[in-house]
């Protein structure tokens, strides 16, 4: 790589990934950079320097797949010389996958439409739905049935969501029920399936209202 120069790579999660783990070898020249842009599932992004003064440095990727955090990273490797040309890299991708099927457990992430809502999946009101998700939820054929069909069916609805200011405040109002609901020691988990469904239902009709507004125009 000549000097000031950078190159990029993209990594695309799978459903049954998990964590994304990049080696970096024999890269301690102390010209070349590696910055890493991790695409959130839900919209937005988050960036992380590596450091990479050691011969052989692994950064790992944790919640990286379709039903988790991140659905893509993107490596980019720059040469911060001013002169020095011909700068070698070496960098190896391993992926290992999940046993769940897909299904995020304890890792923090699946929580889309609540992430797009609240803009973090560290957000408490987030954290509290995830709680609920993995003791209520994912104990049980119906409530993993339940999880699967809104792994499948949220990630462009929370899409469509991150990308319209007024529609996250509407969400985070439908949201406040089922917080509520599942923060109380005795939290119904028909009350809470049937507002998830709900919230589901009025953004699928808000879409399918506006491809029909699109193609009237």
């Amino acid at each position: 790589m000549d000097h000031l120069a950078s190159r990029y790579y993209a990594f695309k999660a799978g459903v049954n990934t998990d964590t994304l783990s990049l080696t970096f070898n024999n890269m301690n020249t102390g010209t070349l950079s590696v910055r890493l842009i991790k695409v959130r599932s839900g919209g937005g992004y988050d960036e992380q320097t590596v450091s990479i003064g050691n011969p052989t440095v692994t950064a790992r990727i944790t919640g990286f797949g379709t039903a988790s955090i991140y659905s893509k990273v993107v490596m980019v490797i720059m040469n911060t010389s001013e002169a020095s040309n011909g700068e070698a890299y070496t960098v190896s991708a391993t992926l290992s996958s999940s046993s769940g099927g897909g299904e995020s457990g304890g890792d923090g992430g699946g929580c889309f439409i609540a992430t797009a809502a609240y803009g973090s999946y560290l957000h408490p009101k987030v954290k509290v739905l995830r709680k609920f998700r993995d003791r209520y939820l994912l104990t049980n054929t119906p409530g993993r049935l339940l999880v699967g069909i809104y792994y499948r069916t949220s990630p462009p609805i929370a899409g469509f969501i991150g990308e319209h200011g007024a529609l996250r405040s509407i969400t985070r109002v439908i949201l406040t029920p089922l917080v509520y609901t599942v923060s109380h020691p005795a939290p119904s988990m028909v009350i809470a399936s049937l507002l998830i469904i709900s919230l589901v239902c009025f953004i699928v009709t808000c879409r399918r209202r506006k491809g029909l507004i699109s193609s009237k125009r």
